[in-house]
């Protein structure tokens, strides 16, 4: 294999990605035409150095060690799974069908929603750099299992949760990362495996409250609009966004969204209410105070700017509200001039 440090893998992914989107699975349906094809695509990309092209063949002829991988007895499922794992070159973004023996040490942690929460150790971990044209595992690492209630068959809204997960994590957006499925054998419930995080916003908040200063607060917000962002970018909405699905990564510090039960394409009409009540939009709430000019109390000592951008968000015509993206910026150029004023 070339040096890697000769690699634009930025370049590389690009091309991939291109080679799996026009890849038509009906004109090449098995697994060695897929490859044959994907090849030749790379193969004649002119944007390419030879190092990046013998790289990426590298990947294909591996096929993401895909003859250790287990499969799920779900065509539909494993099928997804397949397409996911050729949408990356990425390691750490590999999803899998991952054998239910592998956790240990499974134990409660909580209950939301239709799912119930537990936390568990994995045996291998999950896939983490490419070495001597191998796929390394972490091995025994915490991981959440999330189980899907009644989903042994699985309904609409099971599938789009697993499907957003899976894809949203080949996609690189920023969220809580998910590794894979698996199946409890007794219940044949389907289960998320996802990362460990740490505290969610809402804990977070009420155990430092006296403690953060603003930068801080700051700095947590930026992370979750840029999680907002990225989530846009893929046409997509949350549906149920709250500070108890805001969470930490423990080693990073940075903040992410999770909980994608009721994340839906972006022009997805909907007529019922779902969410936590203190986080839903005035207009849904219909002769209800928040809808005649009650909002919340601004304290004195917040910023202009950013009472101001608050303020923006709660007019009570939506098409004057900011898109996340204007969000984005006027937090992003605030926090430049705080970080270059004060101190963490």
């Amino acid at each position: 294999m070339e040096i890697l440090a000769e690699i634009r893998f930025d370049v590389a992914h690009l091309t991939y990605q291109k080679a799996v989107l026009l890849l038509d699975q009906k004109v090449y349906p098995t697994r060695d035409k897929q490859i044959e094809y994907m090849k030749k695509s790379i193969s004649e990309d002119k944007d390419l150095i030879q190092s990046e092209k013998n790289f990426l063949f590298d990947m294909l002829d591996l096929e993401f060690d895909r003859k250790r991988f287990y499969k799920s007895g779900d065509k539909m499922i494993d099928k997804f799974i397949q397409k996911c794992q050729l949408s990356t070159i990425r390691p750490d973004a590999i999803v899998e069908w991952i054998s239910y023996d592998q956790f240990t040490n499974i134990e409660y942690k909580t209950r939301g929603g239709s799912a119930t929460i537990y936390i568990a150790e994995w045996k291998d971990g999950w896939f983490f750099k490419w070495e001597n044209q191998k796929l390394l595992r972490y091995g025994r690492n915490p991981v959440i299992l999330k189980w899907l209630d009644d989903s042994k068959t699985l309904s609409e809204d099971w599938i789009r949760e697993i499907e957003t997960h899976l894809k949203l994590t080949v996609d690189a957006v920023q969220l809580v990362d998910c590794f894979g499925l698996t199946k409890d054998p007794k219940t044949q419930n389907y289960i998320l495996v996802l990362y460990p995080m740490g505290y969610n916003l809402r804990d977070y908040l009420q155990e430092n409250n006296s403690s953060i200063t603003f930068l801080q607060k700051i700095l947590i917000l930026h992370d979750v609009i840029i999680s907002i962002v990225s989530f846009h970018k893929v046409g997509l909405v949350h549906g149920d966004l709250h500070s108890g699905n805001i969470l930490q990564y423990k080693s990073t510090k940075d903040w992410a969204i999770g909980d994608l039960g009721l994340c839906e394409p972006v022009n997805k009409q909907s007529d019922s209410i779902n969410g936590i009540l203190p986080y839903i939009v005035p207009e849904v709430l219909m002769n209800k105070r928040i809808v005649n000019g009650k909002r919340p109390q601004i304290a004195e000592e917040t910023p202009l700017w950013y009472s101001t951008l608050m303020e923006s968000c709660w007019d009570e015509n939506p098409e004057n509200r900011p898109d996340a993206n204007a969000i984005y910026k006027e937090i992003e150029k605030q926090l430049q001039i705080l970080l270059k004023n004060k101190s963490l």
